[in-house]
């Protein structure tokens, strides 16, 4: 996926300092029939949206047809009137040098932040043999995904907020994975995805969790499992998704999230 969605990155740029720099010189950008099949109709109508996040063939020609856009964009619809002598000709090559650095610093981003989880896919499956009586338990014979990573953290990730009773006897199953204890509703802790537990590295420490226009600082007190399920030890309960804050009733409450919309709940965090 990353082979077919990088080389059209790649373009996109390329196209857009190639655009400037003839533009620095006064000249007309030559008509490019195999890329430039956009009308600028059609890119006003805003329809070459940016889509980093997809990894399909779709999402590399969408990427081309930004790339398109932004260059047809960056060339006025009538002729340019230049109002001082075009730039030294050592000043476009510094220009197009700049350029070319520039993109192998965004292709190797690009790059580390697949290697840090973007586009995490599942890893494998989890099929149980046997089913439970509890509504959300494992069934038999159904595929769960499972996954070694999750989204990548920044100061605003985006999660899915569950609801999780970590107290003796509730769906957290057995005590907490970073103190070995059981923590009763009115506390305010969470577990998160396996890739965000991240070995135990936030194990006691607090993260802030945004939704419904309010923060709450939660700490980190487990791991939500997305490599394994459907035992005892999870409560006969599927894996977990690779982007899920699961949190106490508490955090709900200090969110101001009540009646219907507690269960799951879209929202934002980051490291405290």
């Amino acid at each position: 996926h990353l082979r077919t969605v990088l080389p059209s990155l790649l373009r996109r740029l390329s196209l857009t300092f190639e655009a400037f720099s003839l533009r620095s010189q006064g000249q007309k950008p030559e008509v490019r029939p195999r890329i430039l099949t956009l009308n600028r109709s059609t890119c006003n109508a805003g329809s070459h949206g940016t889509k980093y996040e997809s990894q399909t063939n779709t999402g590399a020609r969408a990427l081309d047809e930004h790339a398109a856009c932004l260059y047809i964009e960056s060339w006025p619809l009538h002729t340019l009137t230049v109002s001082h002598p075009p730039l030294s000709r050592n000043f476009t090559k510094m220009l197009r040098s700049t350029g070319r650095l520039l993109l192998l610093a965004l292709a190797a981003s690009h790059l580390l932040l697949t290697a840090a989880g973007a586009g995490c896919e599942p890893s494998g499956t989890l099929r149980p043999t046997q089913s439970h009586a509890c509504q959300d338990c494992c069934k038999a014979g159904q595929a769960y995904p499972t996954y070694r990573c999750s989204p990548p953290v920044s100061s605003s990730t985006r999660a899915v907020m569950t609801l999780n009773d970590f107290d003796a006897g509730g769906d957290g199953g057995d005590p907490s994975e970073c103190d070995g204890a059981f923590h009763r509703s009115s506390e305010r802790v969470a577990a998160l995805s396996t890739g965000w537990y991240s070995g135990g590295s936030r194990c006691g420490k607090s993260i802030r969790i945004r939704a419904n226009g309010r923060s709450v600082l939660a700490k980190v007190v487990d791991e939500c499992d997305t490599v394994n399920g459907c035992d005892r030890e999870h409560a006969f309960q599927p894996p977990c998704r690779n982007n899920v804050v699961d949190a106490s009733q508490a955090v709900w409450d200090a969110l101001g999230i009540t009646g219907e919309e507690v269960g799951e709940y879209n929202v934002t965090w980051s490291d405290a």
